[in-house]
């Protein structure tokens, strides 16, 4: 396959999202693992994409939960 193609994430391919998370994400502490991106697939399904480029895993998109405590002073 060549391009760019942007599709549903599918439960077998969560392994190969868990290296990219890594790179991406490890050096700021921000990074989710294994666990934490089945349970947002599992919650939300349609709402989690992947980004494949020249037959390569190249991104992901999955949702976010953020709680508003009050606000910023």
């Amino acid at each position: 396959m060549t391009g760019t193609r942007i599709s549903h994430l599918l439960e077998a391919d969560r392994d190969a999202v868990v290296p990219l998370e890594a790179r991406a994400c490890t050096a700021s502490g921000l990074a989710e693992w294994r666990e934490t991106l089945r349970s947002r697939h599992r919650a939300s399904p349609s709402t989690c994409f992947v980004l494949e480029y020249e037959g390569e895993f190249g991104g992901y998109c999955s949702p976010c939960r953020t709680r508003f405590t009050g606000v910023p002073t």
